[in-house]
């Protein structure tokens, strides 16, 4: 697993920690409760266009841990 000074150069984070940093440090997203809702809501939908189209571009796999990730930042998991 990539350790935190790997973290700028991950294209796509492969743990939580190494997602967390992606999402708050690089894209400075606040990972609010309602953030954090609304993309559980979105993600779980997997008839949503936009689930549909992450699941087509990064794997259902990968869905899975994006799903988790957040669900995990919310404290949900």
């Amino acid at each position: 697993m990539p350790t935190p000074e790997h973290w700028d150069d991950e294209i796509f984070p492969g743990d939580f920690a190494s997602w967390y940093h992606c999402i708050s440090v690089k894209c400075g997203i606040a990972l609010t409760p309602d953030y954090l809702a609304e993309r559980i809501t979105t993600l779980s939908d997997t008839g949503a266009q936009e689930t549909k189209r992450f699941i087509k571009l990064y794997g259902a796999d990968y869905h899975q841990h994006v799903l988790g990730w957040f669900r995990r930042a919310a404290g949900d998991d």
